[in-house]
């Protein structure tokens, strides 16, 4: 039972923060320097939308970078144009920039799962987007699209490694973060998107919320806590949070 205890604030702690995202997103794409550079992507708007992107992301450490795509899927600014040579890329073909394409209203927002990103020379992000629309305004013409890349590894990572599990358990212990299709997006084995864990019992944790088997993993007989995305205000992830601990530890028995 702790064990699903302890599932269920790791994700809850990730549907919380990465709600947070979602704010920024929408709330950044209405600056003025933002929608300016997207209506008329001249070197001085755009260079002063670099500058804009450039400040907030001095005061929001979390992000590896910030930037503004044409209506063609062609990066025209970022906030840290000397760390990433982003601009000229083409993102057409990203599912986060496609959403925001498609939205109807600045209310609504693009999100990509977790993924190695060649626009931060290919760290481990998040990418959360939504359309600039003309004047700032939530229903006006789509201009242009708003990416910022999340830094995913410093939330996840930091959530598995402190994880309250007893010292003596700790190394024999995995906590991890899987996808509906067992995909690992975070774990504390460090085999982030390199692993697929595979629980039987895991459709039936689903319809439960929370819970715990024992079951075999690895051909060892195993504690498993769950527990499903609770989501928070209007956003969930709708990913799994596993934790996986031996029956028979070592040194406790």
């Amino acid at each position: 039972t702790r064990l699903s205890d302890m599932a269920l604030v790791n994700i809850d702690l990730i549907d919380r923060n990465l709600y947070e995202r979602t704010c920024d997103v929408r709330w950044w794409a209405t600056d003025s320097a933002i929608v300016a550079a997207a209506q008329d992507a001249s070197p001085e708007a755009c260079g002063y939308a670099s500058q804009r992107l450039g400040v907030i992301l001095d005061a929001y450490t979390v992000y590896f970078d910030l930037v503004l795509c044409s209506m063609d899927g062609v990066v025209i600014a970022n906030g840290r144009p000397n760390t990433f040579r982003s601009k000229g890329s083409d993102v057409s073909g990203r599912e986060w920039f496609k959403t925001a394409v498609a939205s109807r209203s600045g209310d609504e927002y693009g999100f990509q799962s977790v993924s190695r990103d060649p626009l931060v020379a290919n760290q481990l992000t998040l990418a959360y987007s939504c359309g600039v629309r003309e004047g700032g305004r939530r229903d006006g013409r789509l201009v242009g699209v708003l990416g910022i890349l999340f830094d995913w590894e410093s939330l996840a990572q930091v959530i598995m490694t402190n994880t309250p599990v007893a010292k003596e358990c700790e190394s024999c212990t995995r906590r991890c973060i899987l996808d509906d299709d067992g995909l690992v997006l975070a774990d504390s084995s460090g085999r982030l998107l390199q692993d697929h864990v595979t629980l039987p019992a895991i459709d039936r944790l689903k319809s439960q919320g929370k819970g715990w088997v024992k079951e075999k993993v690895s051909g060892k007989d195993c504690y498993i806590g769950y527990a499903h995305s609770p989501g928070y205000e209007t956003y969930a992830t709708g990913w799994h949070s596993v934790i996986i601990q031996p029956v028979d530890v070592p040194g406790l028995n």
